[in-house]
């Protein structure tokens, strides 16, 4: 029967493959067995599955996926198959039964990037390993022989043998242990609820565990648990009561929100090494990225991360995604919007800052850069096969959709939205699709509301809208006539949706007890209003005087760009830190900078109104999108005048993280932006860099900032040093002896990579290229590490970009390329921005050995670069004209 060694060709499931399947596979049955080890040498896991399921027409044939390094046996009802057999991923099923019975043993190889199983080593605790399982999108078949598409739900019954020591964990709790010799167990677990293959999940390894329970709102306590790995319980014990906490009251939150009690038996949460994304779903079982956990002090952006991610997941968990699910991937964005936003409406209830405006405003920044890209898509997207999940999984598919949804309930009303939610979750346990969701929400939407018109609208096209207010004045400062025009961004579909906003008018006014040319904006009215159509004229804001601001969505209720006038703009530059609403001063703050990545406000103008304004801020989350940008604006400036900029961002940074009026988040976002310029183009001034060494072996201070106990902290410092050329190779290495956490040596990695010298960038390079057994935290601080630098060090790497390309696509999976290359900016292998860069993209999309995925990720990045080419001339036209005394 040969060796069993299964085909290395690739795997993938078309839409039409997976819908005829679901025609004929029905009811499966799935007892997985997992067999763990932890030695190091062993890179592989042993796998067997027993499965029973009924065909809907007996006689024809089928296919299972598995994706094995060798199958060892695989009988169908008795008997055997050839386990030669496998084709990219598949084993065919011949001439089935009604009622079929499967059994397959395989052995499989460990993943280090999150596909399928991954053990990950701690070597700061002996090489102890950790375990985990991620299955979603299409990965659940590289741990064991299953149907895997999202509409054919099984229950599932797992076992896993590991050594008796460690903590494993399922979807479900244990019901049977059975001992197998040396130190071993077996330990079986109850049957799951029914679920789809990529929500299945497994976890192993000597992890610690704290415990707690909830009581449903049907009476029934639940037993909660969060779990690490041992070295890293002495930071996350510090904050386990906001894990439970958070938890707790997004759970409260879901079930009055859904209208029924959370689902499952358990809630566990876990934090595993070699995480690949922010945290995944899985019903009773979530597994999350080990950048939750905080070593020491961090910004408050992570704070509000972790609130976040704890309770999007759980939108998935107690309903949205993992109770009612979808039939094929192109509604993945149905389940990640949906959680998205019940996330920000969560956080609106129960958080008591203005974070969440301030985020909700951000990511539609987000999601609006790459909706302006030749490879945009609509939210709701045609999936035609495994491949194009990963590439229309994105800001489009959460953000967007996201934002999309907040329009949704602007427009029928938060209460017509609860309602039409409940009427979804009437019918559980079953898949759904999109009509399904704008069925149950069009019951319950005012009447005279057309919502499969308003998805066909805002969910099936891409692109962005743009509003731009058209004022008339008369000769008495007043409105004579105004209007709101809806254009089209690049890339758009020929659609003009309709948008619920609101419209600012802001007037300066003088401060009381200043002198007469201090000056503030103030709100005098709002109009509430539906833009539709080309033109939409505004009757309400006829006879009224001449705002100094008029901003249109002023309020942030829909997604679009809004267009400012030349006296507006004008005002915003000098009085935008003056407004007190701070979801209007987050909107203006957007639309200044879609003008200038527009090209509308030169980059240099823009980021000297960041620098100055944000002194004034005190949310720290919008210093830290302020702050942010100026650096992006910097970077979209006259490389003659980039130096300048950082310098100038650079010394208000220095002064103020060590300011005592700020508080101790809005000092640490200062602290952070200081770090990230203080070096620049390979250099750093002399009293940084003693300011820089001094944090590091206590000699200096700055307030709430520890370099000394904090390893993030000093990694930050660390690779600022590196990046300046302050720190050899010996010292940097020291280092990551002194944190050898697997934290530590990612970040160790990204010091290395980050030294201003030829050499430092040939070894990240070849790294990055060659190496296919890097965790994704490994490789992105290699990736953050190659990209610091000036360009001209980088320049080098345009002329081998295409060829490596070609080598990537035969190497590495379609996610390790879509970072190694991808639209992360500078963090990626992507040549610096210049004509050059342009030609070496052409050559790879050219190239017939690159895959459709990365042709898409490259024409992104193009994309990308010329955009800051040409503001870059918009920026250098800026300069002389300032130069020539022209305003």
């Amino acid at each position: 029967m040969g060796d069993g060694r299964v085909s290395t060709g690739r795997a993938v499931l078309t839409q039409q493959e997976a819908r005829d399947r679901a025609t004929l596979i029905r009811n499966p049955e799935y007892r997985p067995l997992l067999v763990l080890h932890g030695e190091k040498a062993n890179k592989e896991f042993e796998s067997a599955v027993a499965i029973t399921f009924d065909c809907a027409r007996p006689g024809e044939s089928s296919f299972i996926d598995i994706d094995a390094e060798r199958l060892v046996s695989a009988r169908l009802n008795g008997v055997a198959l050839d386990v030669n057999a496998v084709t990219n991923g598949r084993l065919v099923l011949p001439a089935l039964q009604a009622h079929n019975t499967l059994e397959i043993e395989s052995v499989h190889r460990l993943s280090s990037m999150g596909q399928g199983l991954t053990r990950v080593l701690d070597e700061e605790d002996g090489d102890a390993p950790y375990f985990h399982t991620q299955f979603e999108d299409f990965h659940a078949h590289k741990t064991f022989a299953c149907f895997d598409q999202p509409d054919i739900k099984g229950r599932f019954t797992w076992t896993v043998e590991a050594p008796a020591a460690w903590t494993v964990g399922t979807n479900t709790d244990p019901v049977a242990v059975a001992d197998v010799g040396g130190g071993r167990q077996r330990t079986t677990y109850a049957r799951t609820e029914i679920l789809p293959t990529y929500l299945a999940a497994v976890t192993a390894g000597p992890f610690t565990t704290w415990t707690d329970t909830y009581t449903t709102t049907d009476g029934r306590t639940i037993p909660l648990s969060l779990s690490c790995r041992r070295s890293q319980a002495q930071y996350v014990d510090k904050y386990k009561a906001t894990w439970f906490s958070e938890l707790k009251q997004s759970i409260r939150f879901l079930e009055d929100f859904y209208g029924f009690a959370y689902p499952f038996p358990k809630y566990d949460q876990i934090l595993v090494p070699g995480f690949k994304a922010g945290a995944m779903e899985n019903p009773g079982h979530v597994t999350f990225y080990e950048a939750l956990i905080f070593r020491g002090n961090v910004p408050e952006r992570m704070h509000s991360y972790l609130r976040n991610v704890i309770r999007h997941e759980n939108a998935h968990v107690s309903g949205f995604g993992d109770v009612r699910t979808m039939v094929w991937w192109n509604d993945l964005w149905l389940n990640e919007t949906f959680a998205t936003i019940m996330a920000a409406l969560a956080a609106r209830v129960l958080d008591k800052s203005q974070g969440p405006v301030i985020e909700e405003n951000g990511d539609k920044a987000a999601a609006a850069v790459l909706d302006q890209m030749p490879t945009t898509h609509p939210i709701a997207t045609a999936v035609a096969d495994t491949d194009a999940v990963h590439d229309n999984f994105d800001t489009i598919t959460y953000q967007k959709g996201s934002a999309a949804m907040a329009q949704l309930i602007a427009y029928i009303g938060l209460d017509s939205f609860k309602k039409g939610v409940q009427r979804y979750f009437q019918s559980k346990w079953d898949n759904a699709t999109l009509d399904d969701f704008l069925g149950a929400l069009q019951a319950e939407a005012p009447a005279g509301t057309d919502l499969h018109q308003w998805g066909k609208a805002w969910l099936e096209t891409k692109g962005i809208s743009v509003l731009t207010p058209m004022v008339d004045i008369d000769p008495h400062g007043r409105i004579k006539r105004a209007a709101i025009s809806q254009t089209l961004g690049p890339n758009a579909d020929p659609v003009l949706r309709p948008h619920v906003i609101d419209i600012g008018l802001y007037d300066l006014v003088h401060v009381a007890g200043k002198p007469a040319d201090v000056k503030r904006l103030r709100l005098r009215s709002r109009v509430h209003t539906t833009v539709a159509g080309s033109l939409t004229e505004i009757p309400e804001l006829t006879g009224r005087k001449q705002p100094d601001l008029l901003l249109v969505n002023d309020t942030d209720l829909t997604y679009a760009k809004s267009g400012l006038g030349a006296a507006s703009l004008a005002t915003a530059e000098q009085y935008i830190g003056t407004i007190s609403d701070v979801t209007a001063r987050a909107q203006l703050w957007t639309t200044t900078w879609h003008l200038m990545r527009d090209g509308e406000f030169a980059a240099r103008r823009f980021a000297r109104m960041a620098i100055a304004n944000a002194q004034t801020e005190r949310e720290p989350l919008l210093v830290d999108t302020i702050l942010s940008r100026a650096e992006g604006a910097i970077s979209y400036a006259d490389p003659a005048v980039q130096g300048t900029l950082t310098t100038e961002l650079r010394d208000v940074a220095r002064r103020e993280m060590a300011n005592p009026a700020l508080s101790a988040p809005v000092r640490r976002e200062w602290f952070d932006a200081y770090t990230s310029t203080a070096a620049f183009d390979g250099k750093a001034s002399v009293p940084d860099v003693a300011l820089l060494r001094g944090l590091m072996d206590g000699t200096s201070t700055v307030p709430d900032v520890d370099a000394v106990n904090d390893p993030d902290t000093r990694w930050q410092v660390i690779c600022t040093l590196a990046a300046a050329g302050a720190m050899d190779e010996a010292a940097i290495r020291a280092e990551g002896a002194r944190d050898n956490s697997i934290q530590g040596q990612g970040r160790l990695l990204q010091a290395l990579a980050s030294q201003p010298t030829a050499a430092a960038k040939d070894a990240a390079y070849a790294q990055i290229i060659a190496d296919s057994d890097l965790t994704p935290q490994q490789l992105r601080g290699l990736l953050a590490g190659f990209g610091t630098g000036s360009d001209k060090l980088l320049a080098p790497y345009t002329k081998r970009f295409a060829a490596d390309v070609v080598t990537l696509c035969a190497t590495r999976s379609q996610e390790e390329i879509g970072e190694i290359i991808g639209r992360r900016g500078r963090a990626s292998i992507f040549p610096v921005a210049s004509d050059e860069a342009l030609s070496a993209a052409r050559q790879a999309m050219g190239d017939g050995a690159v895959h459709a995925s990365a042709r898409r990720t490259i024409m992104e990045g193009a994309d990308a670069t010329q955009r800051v080419l040409a503001n870059r001339a918009v920026d250098k036209r800026e300069g002389v004209d300032r130069s020539r005394g022209i305003a």
